[in-house]
């Protein structure tokens, strides 16, 4: 029988403009086959938001993530097979709350999808392009687009990722060894403090975070669980449950 899971996600890094979290240029976070970016998100109103900025002085080679913060709209930019392989303005982001966003290239399709639904796809084969320069989480760039965004729990994989790894993630907090497989980039986001965010995937993609300013809003919170249920009112899926495997 399932159990319920009584989720926990102590800190967010709370970003702006000119402060987001940089991480050094690296290899591993410039897979050219296959690439996935997920993590939980809290666009501000009326604020753009930048999730994944791996671009190079504005010419996205590599992958690119955004926000409209007015529309609630996200959008994927790429390069694959020489190729620009975008996908815009699509719906299903809430601005003003936590959402979970994933969205990947597979070696056939680019798919965006948020809170356990596919938002779009568009069909894509070859070499997706790399960046020579910083990756950037919450940040644009040169910081000519405003940001203002909570983020935590960001992840890059180097693998096939699917729309059920997705649901697994947003609705199970589904955590084990298969569903970590190929991580490049994993932060916790545990440290509550400074200026550092660790990387614990095993590749040291360690980032730095100049503004240091940490937010204890999270989507899951600290709950008694005494009761064996969990405070319902506090879920963010339907069931919030993990099969223990």
């Amino acid at each position: 029988m399932p159990r319920f899971k009584i989720r926990t996600i102590t800190f967010s890094v709370d970003t702006i403009t000119t402060a987001g979290v940089l991480v050094n240029n690296a290899s591993s976070l410039n897979p050219t086959d296959v690439v996935a970016t997920e993590g939980w998100i809290k666009p501000q109103d009326r604020t753009s938001c930048i999730f994944f900025d791996n671009s190079n002085s504005g010419v996205t080679n590599s992958y690119f993530l955004s926000i409209d913060g007015a529309t609630g709209r996200i959008s994927w930019f790429s390069t694959i097979g020489g190729i620009a392989k975008n996908l815009t303005n699509l719906a299903g982001i809430k601005p003003g709350i936590w959402n979970f966003v994933s969205a990947w290239y597979d070696g056939s399709n680019v798919v965006v999808s948020a809170n356990g639904a596919q938002l779009g796809t568009v069909a894509a084969t070859g070499t997706l392009g790399t960046n020579p320069g910083q990756l950037r989480i919450g940040q644009y760039w040169n910081m000519g687009v405003p940001s203002f965004c909570r983020i935590t729990l960001p992840r890059i994989y180097n693998r096939t990722y699917t729309l059920t790894d997705h649901r697994s993630r947003f609705y199970d907090a589904l955590d084990n060894s298969t569903m970590r497989t190929s991580l490049v980039l994993d932060m916790p986001t545990t440290e509550g403090s400074g200026s550092t965010v660790a990387d614990v995937s095993g590749f040291s993609n360690n980032g730095a975070f100049s503004r240091a300013v940490w937010s204890s809003d999270t989507p899951f919170k600290d709950r008694n669980a005494t009761s064996g249920r969990g405070a319902t009112s506090g879920r963010g899926s339907a069931s919030s449950r993990v099969l223990i495997t």
